[in-house]
This record gives structure tokens, C-alpha cells and sequence, in this order.
């Protein structure tokens, strides 16, 4: 599925970029570019980045995100661990195991991946992935990058998964300090 799903991109920014693909009858792995920084879940373990930075990295993300959506590709598992920095420090997405579809919206292939607890919409299905559900687990990464943790870091993603359902489900979301970080995270 993943390289499938890269193919299908010609190069987007903020995409991080397949370099080789496997062949023949059976899928021989995948060369992507080398995000050198890591995760920004791992780069943000080290407090260093600025708030004009993290705000650049939202920027980067949300049109990263915007160009999947373009080539008819539902990532299907946005998180702060599948958004890696490059050598220059620009945000680069990454692992897609989500949906690919066709020209009639349709699911041509699908990798069965889905979000975490804290970055998953409520719906009625769980594995049903939509535009929306990429949108919404978005809002959580952004959150993550301008707050320097996770929502809701008291509670545990396993332990805690109806609380955090229900949560969302009634609306309370995790605020952030700037009236304007939470109208764009609240959008999502």
C-alpha cells in the first residue's frame, strides 16, 4: 500500500519523498528520503523550537496534509510520529498506510491503518476514513507542536479511550494559550 500511495504524488512539498520502489511480483520495499531529524514527537522531547517555529511547522503540516488530500490520499493516521523534519528542519509527512481513491471517490486500496485514541473523530465505524477524519487528527498534531505535548496528557490512550471518546463527543477539546491558535485547532 505505502508505495502505491507514494507513487501516486509527483514530488509535493511537505511529502516526504519515495526515492525507490520495489518491483515484480512482489513489493520489494521502499527507499524514502531521510527525514534526518526524526519525528517531531522525538525533536520536540528537546524544548529548543520557537513559537515562530512551531508555528511554521503548523503552516507546513496543514499544507502538507491539504496536498494529500489533492491526490485523493487519506493518510489515515496524522500524528506528531508521521511528521518528520528534514535536514533543514521542514516538516515532512510521512508513512501513509491510509486510502487511496479513485477518480469517484471510491477506495481503491485501503492499508487499514487508522489514529490513535487522541487524534481519532468519533464515528460510528472506527475503520471508515473520510476527509474530515485526516482533518480532525490534524488539529491534534497541531495542538501537539504548539503546546509541546499531547492532549489531554493526563490521560492514557488504552486506559482512558471512552473518556477521551466522550470527551470529544461532547465537545471539549484541550485550549491553547492564544485565542488564534484555538479558533484554526477548533476548525479541525
Amino acid at each position: 500500500m505505502a508505495s502505491e500511495t507514494y507513487t501516486v504524488f509527483y514530488k509535493p512539498k511537505g511529502v516526504i519523498e519515495l526515492l525507490e520502489s520495489g518491483t515484480g511480483q512482489r513489493d520489494d520495499g521502499i527507499l524514502l528520503e531521510r527525514a534526518l531529524h526524526g519525528s517531531i514527537a522525538q525533536f520536540l522531547e528537546n524544548p529548543t523550537a520557537t513559537g515562530k517555529q512551531k508555528l511554521a511547522w503548523a503552516c507546513q503540516a496543514t499544507k502538507a496534509v491539504s496536498a494529500t488530500h489533492e491526490a485523493s490520499v487519506y493518510h489515515c493516521d496524522i500524528s506528531v510520529n508521521n511528521l518528520h523534519l528534514d535536514e533543514s528542519l521542514t516538516i515532512k509527512l510521512c508513512d501513509f498506510q491510509g486510502q487511496l481513491l479513485r477518480l469517484d471517490g471510491t477506495v481503491d486500496r485501503d492499508g487499514l491503518s487508522r489514529e490513535n485514541t487522541k487524534s481519532c473523530m468519533p464515528r460510528t465505524d472506527d475503520d471508515y476514513s473520510y476527509r474530515k477524519t485526516d482533518i480532525f487528527a490534524l488539529g491534534f498534531a497541531l495542538y501537539y507542536i504548539l503546546q509541546g505535548h499531547e492532549p489531554f496528557p493526563d490521560l492514557d490512550p488504552g486506559d482512558d479511550e471512552e473518556e477521551i471518546k466522550r470527551r470529544f463527543m461532547s465537545g471539549q477539546f484541550p485550549e491553547l494559550p492564544s485565542h488564534l491558535m484555538n479558533l484554526v485547532t477548533h476548525k479541525c
